[in-house]
């Protein structure tokens, strides 16, 4: 058995804060464990899916609207293989656009210059 050497440190009030602000978006999307997929609609175990990413876009980490609930796949598939995911799901692409239009005209023009081939 490993003997702790050193007491484990308390997490700030700010992350805290935050972490209760994400979980409360994600209640307001209304994503549970288990449920529909936002892109395939098959029932499943569901991640959290930010539309737009929360590295770069912080302040709507926590804003329901960035938040679906998708399946493992095609969680992925958003974050990794758009081609594919736009080629396979092009109506939850574009609903996925549509939101992105409104939480962030910034990042939806910058996600237009790079992808907009994909919409056609």
């Amino acid at each position: 058995m490993l003997k702790r050497t050193r007491p484990m440190r308390k997490a700030s009030k700010s992350l805290c804060a935050k972490k209760r602000a994400q979980r409360r978006a994600y209640q307001d999307a209304d994503i549970e464990k288990e449920g529909c997929c936002f892109s395939c609609k098959k029932w499943a175990a569901l991640d959290p899916s930010h539309i737009l990413p929360q590295g770069m876009y912080k302040a709507l980490r926590a804003v329901a609207a960035n938040v679906v609930g998708e399946c493992r796949a095609c969680h992925t598939l958003w974050g990794e293989h758009l081609p594919e995911y736009a080629a396979q799901y092009p109506d939850a692409c574009r609903e996925k656009v549509a939101r992105m239009e409104q939480l962030s005209h910034s990042g939806w023009a910058l996600w237009m210059m790079k992808n907009d081939h994909l919409l056609a």
